[in-house]
């Protein structure tokens, strides 16, 4: 079960790396402005932020099935990207990639939670952590040489077959989730959260330091930095 959390956050990660591994092709082939890129790339975050919440509330109440609901519909989002050929429809398709992987996280931990003792998470969640340490990495590598391979096209072609392979495996593990009754803890609601100074010092904390949104600042903006000239880039 690890083996295949850790595959589909990878494939979560090199998923949403495909737009900025791309964005110099399709601004030359579909005409779409840097200004443009910038809406695509944001876009994403936007509606991935947005949802987050909501998807977290989703995870209480279906456990392992909302990673299988989101993982169809984003890696379906994903494989119809290849047939976008608008730039509004290359932005819906953002919003809705957004919205199909902020599924993933909260389930990911609700898994994790009711499958692992209390004094066990520590390991399963570090390599979870591990793998989404990696992946951009490794997702830039392998989207760039598919892009030259295939096509921007065929990348996202690809990728989304991939997502479709990966819910073939997870599929067979549904029968072991569907009387997991887990760990019960106890009902908490968002103002519970707030009032509770440790939680909300470690939310401020994580918020302020911005580690994530620098490292998809970088994920996002590198490569077209390293395709185009800083005067475009920065007109």
């Amino acid at each position: 079960m690890l083996a295949l959390l850790m595959l589909s956050a990878a494939i979560n990660y090199i998923d949403r790396g495909c737009l900025p591994i791309t964005a110099q092709v399709l601004s030359e082939e579909l005409s779409i402005s840097v200004e443009q890129i910038g809406w695509l790339f944001s876009a994403f975050f936007w509606s991935y932020v947005s949802f987050r919440v909501m998807a977290g509330w989703l995870a209480n109440r279906y456990n392992a099935l909302l990673l299988g609901v989101g993982y169809y519909f984003w890696s379906t989002v994903t494989l119809l990207t290849a047939f976008a050929n608008t730039f509004a429809t290359l932005l819906v398709l953002c919003v809705l990639l957004g919205i199909g992987e902020s599924l993933a996280f909260p389930a990911y931990s609700k898994i994790i939670i009711n499958t692992c003792a209390a004094d066990r998470r520590g390991l399963p969640d570090a390599f979870m952590d591990s793998a989404l340490k990696i992946t951009p990495a490794l997702g830039m590598l392998l989207g760039g040489l598919l892009l030259v391979k295939a096509g921007w096209q065929g990348l996202f072609f690809l990728l989304g077959l991939c997502g479709m392979a990966w819910l073939v495996s997870w599929s067979m593990l549904q029968n072991a989730f569907a009387d997991l009754g887990g760990i019960v803890a106890p009902f908490v609601t968002g103002l519970m959260v707030f009032k509770n100074r440790i939680v909300l010092f470690d939310f401020l904390l994580g918020f302020c330091r911005c580690r994530n949104w620098c490292g998809f600042l970088s994920l996002s903006y590198a490569t077209s930095y390293t395709t185009s000239s800083p005067a475009v880039l920065c007109r």
